[in-house]
């Protein structure tokens, strides 16, 4: 069974400046891939690498995208040969 953590753990990493500052550099770079399709990864990677660490930067960009594309690309596996 999984242990969940409690909302005061929870409430403290929103209230974190770090996590705030992490979500507007997602919004900004998600902003950017919307409009030019492309270079998210350009301005999500160094900035929010400076804001946790790198490890940090590259696990959360894959769990993004791979979320944001798995109802894309999930119907289209019966027209691949």
């Amino acid at each position: 069974m999984i242990d969940f953590p409690d909302s005061t753990a929870v409430f403290a990493v929103i209230n974190d400046r770090r996590f705030i500052a992490a979500a507007a550099v997602s919004a900004l770079s998600g902003l950017v891939r919307g409009f030019a399709g492309f270079g998210s990864a350009l301005i999500y990677m160094p900035l929010v690498a400076a804001i946790y660490e790198p490890r940090v930067a590259a696990i959360t960009l894959l769990l993004i995208d791979f979320c944001g594309s798995t109802p894309f690309t999930v119907p289209e596996f019966r027209r691949c040969a």
